[in-house]
């Protein structure tokens, strides 16, 4: 994708949305992610929708039980704990 596209989206949205959209695309795959924004966006009705509608769409969609995602990474607080590595290297 466009790295001009990816810059625009977290400049009106910000990143926390494309985070979550990408990281769900790449557990459950596009097609999944884009139905479940299409149920969301493109039923016609113009209601405003919660996070529990975007929930709801995504576990119907993936067939996926996204209770402890959302818990932790929409409802979360706090600076999230990243995986931490300790490389060594030997040359041979």
């Amino acid at each position: 994708m466009d790295d001009r596209l990816l810059d625009w989206y977290g400049d009106v949205y910000g990143p926390g949305p494309m985070i979550l959209f990408r990281q769900l695309e790449a557990l459950y795959g596009r097609e999944a992610v884009m139905t479940a924004l299409a149920e969301l966006i493109g039923g016609g009705d113009p209601a405003a929708r919660s996070i529990e509608d975007v929930q709801g769409a995504l576990e119907a969609a993936t067939g996926a039980d996204l209770d402890g995602y959302f818990d932790t990474w929409v409802a979360g607080s706090g600076a999230p704990s990243w995986p931490r590595f300790q490389v060594t290297w030997t040359q041979t």
